[in-house]
């Protein structure tokens, strides 16, 4: 039976909001799930080299920026 590319995408993007469900804390200690004082790491994939870098560069700063706004 061959899947058609559309069908693909769909399995894919279930399958992402899966594993983040699944990666979720959940309610916890905080009624509307936000607060703690406990570091949260972000990791993101970027084109740092490679005829991308300058796009993976300007992603890069803003998150950089949202990092900084956030932790104000």
């Amino acid at each position: 039976m061959k899947v058609s590319r559309s069908h693909q995408i769909v399995a894919l993007g279930a399958g992402v909001a899966l594993a983040l469900a699944a990666c979720s804390s959940g309610a916890g200690d905080e009624p509307d799930g936000a607060g703690g004082e406990d570091p949260i790491t972000v990791g993101v994939l970027l084109p740092l080299t490679g005829s991308l870098s300058a796009l993976g560069n300007e992603m890069f700063n803003g998150y950089k920026v949202a990092q900084e706004l956030v932790n104000e």
